[in-house]
């Protein structure tokens, strides 16, 4: 199962950030980033664990329990802030945060509606083609900027820069895929701003590993 293994993580971000992304709504993405930030633990170090690699993220960036957070939908005040923000029924937010396997977002809060993140799902499959990976992008009204393929100490990794509407503004992304173990993990970083997601993108291509 290879289709939408690029196109979920992409998907998921444009509905955590996109609710957020007009001016008026800045001080809805600081409650999200404030209110995740109490259910969450930080990774060691800055390194997280998903699928069955590992990486390094920026060591001010913080993990949220995407499991955790489905579970307390309106049942706390923090969980109603950040439901809130994104816009979303109960039904809605818990299929969403079912569908997360890492969801990880920057220590320095949201800038202009839009809180840096890292999104990364795990689907059962082989490795996507170049022209799938692209294709997906395509689907969603993105642009691709570059595709390539290297060697890390996880395997071969396709990596894709692109930019993809997001309310008001654009996502300036980077869109990762490694096969582990019958599965392939699909980790998208996004920001405003392509060098921000390209340094980000570097840190976790030349940290990633088996798990």
């Amino acid at each position: 199962m290879t289709r939408y293994l690029t196109a979920v993580p992409v998907a998921l971000l444009l509905l955590l950030t996109g609710c957020s992304s007009s001016d008026d709504n800045d001080d809805n993405g600081d409650k999200s980033a404030k209110a995740g930030s109490e259910t969450t633990t930080s990774s060691s170090e800055g390194r997280v664990e998903v699928g069955g690699v590992s990486f390094e993220l920026p060591e001010d960036w913080t993990t949220l329990d995407a499991q955790e957070m489905a579970d307390d939908v309106g049942e706390t005040d923090e969980m109603k802030e950040v439901q809130g923000a994104l816009g979303m029924s109960d039904a809605q937010f818990d299929k969403l945060m079912d569908s997360v396997d890492l969801y990880a977002v920057t220590g320095e809060g949201a800038k202009n509606g839009f809180l840096d993140n890292v999104v990364a799902v795990v689907v059962p499959g082989s490795m996507p083609s170049d022209t799938q990976i692209e294709s997906e992008i395509l689907a969603l009204e993105g642009k691709v900027q570059s595709l390539e393929r290297e060697e890390t100490d996880a395997g071969e990794v396709a990596r894709m820069a692109y930019t993809m509407p997001a309310g008001a503004g654009e996502v300036q992304g980077e869109a990762l895929s490694v096969e582990v173990d019958g599965s392939v993990v699909s980790i998208s970083v996004s920001t405003p701003d392509a060098a921000t997601s390209a340094e980000v993108a570097d840190l976790i291509m030349e940290t990633i590993s088996e798990a």
